[in-house]
């Protein structure tokens, strides 16, 4: 599973008269170091002010806030937003899910879906004999 910023709205985002763009984050650790590289790195490089909505209790709880314009982006796994937010069928590959994600959140939503940030959330399981 890939990590991948989702927005809604951009360029209405943009047009916002106050300049302020709400930034969300689940309730794990991850997810609010994400929220607060994001929030810095927005402040730091634009004139837009950042407020924070962290610590929403999951991805459906986050992605309800993003649709009803409570929050305008927040990351994500591709796999969470296939499986859980979209109910696509389980499939291995990491590109067709990354493209099916963003096609679909697109098209169904109006959500923009950007690039990976270059990592990704694998789970191996290790046990002895």
């Amino acid at each position: 599973m890939l990590a991948v910023p989702v927005f809604s709205g951009v360029s209405s985002i943009l047009k916002k008269q106050d300049r302020t763009i709400v930034v969300g984050s689940e309730n794990f650790t991850e997810s609010i170091i994400l929220g607060y590289l994001y929030q810095d790195m927005i402040e730091s490089n634009t004139d837009i002010h950042v407020e924070e909505r962290f610590n929403l209790n999951g991805s459906p709880l986050a992605f309800a806030a993003l649709e009803r314009g409570d929050i305008d982006m927040f990351t994500d796994y591709t796999g969470i937003a296939s499986g859980v937010l979209l109910k696509l069928p389980m499939e291995t590959d990491t590109e067709k899910v990354y493209q099916e994600v963003k096609t679909l959140m697109d098209q169904k939503h109006n959500v923009f879906v950007s690039e990976p940030l270059g990592f990704s959330n694998e789970y191996v399981i290790s046990a002895s004999p």
